[in-house]
């Protein structure tokens, strides 16, 4: 990437368009050389996935890579947002092709995960920079999976993910609900969804 830099496609020469290419494949051949230990590692595999992901001209297909390492290691959440930040529109990909992800995975890994991972992964993809309103995402399984996801983990941050979403989706009764469970002093405007803020929302709920 520091060849290719980081701009979008129609930016970047024909010679750093090659020598991204050529840089990738030399890094894949050095992952197929590794030891066999470092071959059964998840973080092996996520380098792969990343390598594959970048470019065509490596012999590693991303889809493949992804499906193979997300059954052996599951909850190896990089694996996720690796696949997430390829399929984003700014690299060619779109906000349905997001949603159809996080919906497929989120489903496939309901025996383990419950309903959290749907709220998980679109936390990964806010992480980015984006916001709520970009995305495709459905509130009302966005609101399921976030229950499930202060259940499962009772961190004051998703507590906060919970109320500063449904700020966002101005649904009055969860909001009223999230932000009755956060005591004052674990409000963390970090958490909260970007243009949003525990005050506002307040204010705006009238709480």
């Amino acid at each position: 990437w520091n060849g290719r830099g980081s701009g979008y496609a129609a930016s970047v020469s024909k010679e750093s368009w090659d020598l991204f290419k050529i840089r990738l494949q030399e890094a894949e051949q050095l992952l197929f050389k590794a030891p066999q230990h470092l071959k059964d590692s998840p973080l092996w595999h996520n380098l792969l996935l990343a390598i594959a992901s970048d470019t065509r001209s490596v012999r590693s297909d991303p889809e493949e890579v992804f499906e193979q390492a997300v059954k052996r290691w599951p909850s190896y959440y990089n694996f996720y947002g690796v696949r997430l930040s390829r399929l984003l529109p700014q690299w060619g990909g779109s906000w349905e092709a997001i949603e159809a992800f996080i919906r497929k995975w989120s489903r496939a890994q309901e025996a383990s995960e419950g309903r959290s991972l749907y709220a998980r992964l679109y936390a990964a993809v806010l992480s980015m920079g984006y916001t709520p309103d970009q995305t495709r995402y459905d509130w009302n399984l966005m609101k399921e999976s976030l229950a499930e996801l202060v259940t499962r983990f009772p961190d004051p941050w998703y507590r906060n993910l919970y109320a500063s979403f449904a700020c966002v989706a101005r649904d009055d009764a969860a909001f009223r609900k999230a932000i009755s469970a956060i005591p004052r002093h674990e409000l963390i405007p970090g958490a909260w969804i970007r243009g949003h803020s525990p005050e506002a929302c307040m204010r705006w709920a009238g709480t």
